[in-house]
């Protein structure tokens, strides 16, 4: 707290989405209490799960998920103490699903057919986003449903947004979907 005034991160969520017509960077994005992302963040992943086919992948993989929020981003990081996009990726399948994908977002998007349209989105497929106007995704999350995503942002860390949101839903650049042997 400085000055009287709480320290303020960010989350996008359903009930947090700005005006479309918002367009700064990421870092414009309207902001909740720091106290409360843990909470509201679970919220979220704990209504993601009750809509979801049960199953026993499904629930490791959200465990993963749900261990890595609020992870500080740190570019090149691969763990707990510090982690970047793609490794959040990488991490959770390996970790939930012992299901090996490639280090980095551009690798990554190679893996299998991109397809754009978000209405075929299912749960778990990857992301991705162009966060450098260089019409190649320099961004991945990991697809949840209800047009909610978990990923590593450079600005607040491992949290989970909306693709409706402006910031995202302007650089989407497709998706693919990672195969998982049953």
């Amino acid at each position: 707290m400085e000055d009287g005034k709480y320290k303020v991160k960010k989350i996008n969520t359903p009930s947090n989405i700005p005006n479309p017509n918002y367009d700064k960077a990421e870092d414009d994005i309207p902001q909740i209490p720091y106290d409360n992302l843990e909470l509201e963040q679970k919220s979220i992943l704990n209504r993601i799960y009750e809509g979801i086919k049960p199953s026993r992948k499904k629930e490791l993989f959200l465990n993963q998920i749900t261990n890595y929020l609020n992870t500080p981003y740190q570019y090149g990081g691969t763990d707990a103490n510090g982690i970047d996009c793609s490794a959040f990726t990488q991490q959770v399948y390996q970790n939930s699903l012992s299901v090996s994908i490639p280090r980095t977002a551009r690798e990554q998007y190679k893996i299998n057919e991109i397809f754009r349209e978000k209405e075929l989105l299912k749960f778990g497929d990857l992301v991705y986003f162009d966060t450098s106007d260089e019409h190649f995704p320099g961004h991945v999350g990991i697809y949840l449903q209800n047009d909610l995503f978990a990923h590593a942002s450079s600005s607040n860390g491992v949290i989970i947004s909306s693709l409706n949101n402006y910031y995202y839903s302007s650089r989407f650049v497709g998706a693919n979907r990672v195969t998982v042997k049953k």
